[in-house]
């Protein structure tokens, strides 16, 4: 639905300047009338096949990104918990760690 008005508010400014256009150039009516349907028609099927195409990779790339952050977790380290008496103020090291 949106991709139609706003393809239909596209088209209706091109065709108005080339309406314009051809009103100053000086054609019969029936041409102008003519010229201005294929140009519209053929103007609102491109715009709207590219508002969809792009719509849908937009929509892609997104679901794309929902994935991944689904996929990727934090892993918890796994540290051992030392009373503050039997530290006697050492760094704790993880296990995991190998420096």
């Amino acid at each position: 639905m949106i991709s139609f008005r706003l393809s239909l508010i596209i088209n209706t400014i091109i065709t108005s300047i080339i309406f314009i256009r051809y009103l100053y150039i000086g054609i019969t009516f029936k041409s102008l009338i003519i010229r201005i349907m294929v140009i519209f028609v053929v103007n609102h099927i491109i715009i709207r096949s590219f508002y969809c195409s792009f719509k849908k990779i937009i929509t892609q790339q997104n679901k794309k990104q929902k994935e991944s952050l689904k996929s990727s977790k934090i892993k918890p380290l796994k540290l051992e918990k030392i009373d503050i008496e039997e530290n006697d103020g050492r760094i704790i090291i993880p296990k995991d760690s190998t420096s």
